[in-house]
């Protein structure tokens, strides 16, 4: 196995996150294994510009949108895109995953499917790549320790990446570190950086991530103060919003409430494991 592995145990589950080298992690931002009995009702998943595949080794789960509408019944594998809103997984008994969650341009990189077709939505991924799927999920199964699954999770995708142009995905990596932390207007970046007009970058943004830029630069915003916060023993929200990135209390607030469905107190109390890897993951 060519990553780094971190571990971590929260709430009757155990999590393993495995940081890719050269060349995955042109497209993958981590793999993920966790596994126990679950001491929560819920899991939440916020909006992090990252599509996700979830492989389901345990009980069956549920998952439904900040509305509280049952989107999915996760049997065995889940393909989920780009998100607005915030995704709820509800676990029953046993809660083994296996998963893999790309970075912004990596999905569409690797797999050449429009990702917004995927955007706010999840499918089976037998209803995606019929049996390929359904023979990882197999093999997953078969295996029982955390690395093993991880590796086969890496050789996966190391086989899709030899189809792959590899210098074109350094290009978008290297334009992604940009958006993850630029400050300016993302309309005049991004036709400065790329020198096309803005019509056609949101063509080009909705084709490769699956939602328009104004929105990206959003959820990386948000997401720089999710961040700073899971590495703060203390949170001061607004001191945490100013830093990253936020001139306006009113929009952060706006924001939060989208992205997360909660209140800042209210994340104080949850909790969410999936906020707590932010930490682990970077």
């Amino acid at each position: 196995m060519r990553m780094t592995l971190r571990e971590i145990t929260k709430d009757g589950i155990h999590y393993w996150i495995g940081l890719p080298e050269f060349p995955v992690n042109l497209y993958v931002d981590y793999f993920m294994i966790c596994d126990g009995v679950p001491a929560f009702k819920q899991e939440y998943i916020f909006p992090n510009n990252e599509a996700e595949i979830f492989f389901n080794l345990g009980d069956v789960n549920f998952a439904c949108g900040s509305d509280q509408t049952v989107l999915l019944k996760f049997t065995k594998t889940i393909v989920s895109g780009l998100r607005s809103e915030r995704l709820t997984i509800t676990p029953k008994g046993i809660f083994s995953l296996a998963g893999v969650r790309f970075n912004i341009f990596g999905f569409h990189q690797l797999f050449k499917m429009p990702a917004s077709e995927f955007t706010d939505r999840n499918f089976d991924g037998s209803n995606v790549w019929n049996s390929e799927m359904s023979r990882l999920h197999e093999q997953l199964m078969d295996l029982s320790i955390a690395s093993d699954r991880i590796t086969l999770l890496e050789n996966w995708i190391l086989s899709v990446i030899a189809q792959c142009d590899v210098s074109d995905a350094l290009i978008w990596k290297k334009l992604m570190s940009k958006l993850t932390y630029t400050s300016l207007p993302l309309q005049d970046y991004l036709s400065s950086a790329m020198g096309y007009s803005h019509k056609h970058i949101i063509k080009l943004f909705r084709e490769k991530c699956g939602l328009p830029p104004k929105m990206i630069q959003r959820v990386f915003r948000f997401n720089r103060v999710l961040i700073k916060a899971a590495q703060q023993s203390s949170l001061n929200w607004t001191s945490l919003s100013h830093e990253g990135g936020y001139t306006d209390q009113s929009h952060f607030i706006k924001d939060f409430k989208q992205f997360t469905g909660f209140t800042p107190l209210e994340l104080n109390r949850q909790q969410p494991k999936d906020w707590m890897l932010l930490k682990e993951s970077r």
